[in-house]
């Protein structure tokens, strides 16, 4: 099911979240890094309600609302204290900085490298498939655009190939600066859990039992609580409060 040398997180006997726990009244993000050092972020604007969203770094410090939405608003009550650290759930950063899970791709080891882009997959139905979410970068010299997409592991190994666009944006730079100064990437509150340029395919993964894994976007105080995650029958991009998403995904286990 996964990938060489990829990280795996998460288990097979409960629906798991990778939850980005941040400051309070500001979610944790998931953030893409391309092969030209732009970056790309899942963030919420908003925690009553909240709108998952795109961007890229103009988006996320100074214009929240220009990303692009992924999915419905939605309003939710603050995540009571018995419900906030479920079986399967991982929880990285802290109330006391802003936190941000950090996705960066590979090339490959091959004469003529070809990158491969920043993934993470999301296990579906008790492990009968892992979709992934993926970043490509244009590259043209004067306007840059990010794209993330929904695809199978094939297609973000060779992107885009039969993948589903979620959102594109006009790229705007990166808070980590040049792509190869490894100095950069240490940032309060990041936790980079892909990261390979020692031509390894490196995808991050979301192992799970029920209907699906799930990205946990978080405050601190608990107050917002969104996960993202893959809908297992129609592969579409999906977003609701995190206990809801849990509740309906089920804990089963594998067989």
């Amino acid at each position: 099911m996964f990938p060489r040398n990829c990280c795996i997180l998460g288990t097979g006997k409960f629906s798991s979240a990778l939850i980005a726990r941040s400051l309070s009244g500001t979610c944790g993000v998931v953030v893409f890094q391309s092969q030209l050092g732009n970056e790309g972020f899942i963030y919420v604007n908003g925690t009553q309600p909240s709108q998952v969203m795109f961007g890229g770094v103009n988006e996320v410090m100074t214009n929240p609302a220009g990303g692009i939405a992924i999915g419905g608003s939605i309003t939710h009550p603050a995540l009571p204290k018995p419900l906030r650290f479920q079986p399967g759930w991982i929880t990285l950063g802290s109330e006391r900085v802003s936190s941000s899970i950090f996705l960066r791709g590979s090339y490959t080891a091959a004469a003529a490298p070809v990158w491969i882009p920043p993934a993470v997959g999301l296990m579906n139905n008790n492990g009968t498939d892992v979709h992934y979410l993926f970043m490509t970068d244009s590259m043209v010299v004067t306007t840059q655009t990010l794209t993330l997409y929904c695809g199978t592991e094939a297609d973000y190994k060779s992107p885009p190939g039969a993948a589903v666009s979620v959102a594109a944006i006009a790229a705007s730079g990166g808070l980590s600066g040049a792509v190869l100064n490894w100095d950069t990437l240490r940032r309060d509150g990041r936790s980079t859990l892909s990261d390979s340029y020692r031509g390894f395919n490196a995808p991050l993964v979301i192992r799970s039992g029920g209907l699906s894994a799930a990205l946990g976007l978080v405050t601190g105080d608990f107050l917002g609580a969104t996960a993202v995650y893959v809908d297992p029958t129609t592969k579409v991009v999906t977003t609701s409060d995190l206990q809801t998403w849990y509740s309906w995904s089920g804990t089963t286990s594998f067989p």
